[in-house]
């Protein structure tokens, strides 16, 4: 089923959140991984064909992205039970095919992903280095089912005008994609 990310209310600021990367046991706090210009977290998951879609142009944007002084991680919070394809294991894997070059981390317990009011898979929020949203949304307006080639354009500019200086001339761009499988009962009520 596919859902939309919502927007970020504008005095929202990012919180200290602890990350374990899937497949290592490496933890990292937000401020571990923030860089000079600001922290992109995205929430993703392997089998997402929204996901799976951009897979192959994401560590070429995430590379840029940490030239311009980003720091990154990549989130999943869905259910590994019910989508054994989403397991630690199966993402440490994922990652290592896709060359991923940051922490992809699994959020056991969904708590990341609430507290970053995540609603669907890919969904991407770009951070200050003082941890307000500067960016929200899709990757680019490309997906599995419309034929275009993914860029990572939209996320790209956002960043890019940020590290410039500027806002993003459009901070939130609604991403669409697949649900976050959350864990029985878990479901937010946002």
């Amino acid at each position: 089923m596919a859902a939309s990310s919502l927007p970020l209310a504008p005095d929202f600021i990012l919180p200290n959140l602890v990350f374990n990367e899937a497949g290592t046991g490496r933890t990292f706090r937000t401020a571990d991984l923030m860089g000079s210009k600001g922290l992109l977290l995205g929430i993703i998951c392997n089998h997402c064909p929204y996901v799976i879609h951009i897979a192959p142009t994401l560590s070429k944007v995430l590379n840029a992205l940490q030239e311009l002084g980003y720091g990154a991680a990549l989130i999943s919070a869905n259910d590994p039970v019910s989508y054994p394809q989403d397991s630690p294991e199966r993402m440490l894997e994922w990652a290592r095919h896709y060359s991923i070059p940051v922490p992809y981390v699994f959020d056991a317990d969904q708590s990341q992903a609430k507290a970053l009011f995540g609603s669907c898979t890919p969904e991407f929020t770009l951070f200050s280095s003082q941890g307000k949203p500067i960016y929200r949304g899709r990757f680019d307006d490309s997906n599995h089912k419309n034929g275009i080639q993914s860029t990572g354009i939209d996320l790209f500019n956002a960043a890019q005008a940020w590290a410039e200086g500027k806002n993003p001339a459009q901070p939130y761009l609604p991403s669409t994609g697949c649900s976050i499988k959350w864990l029985p009962g878990n479901e937010p009520e946002y």
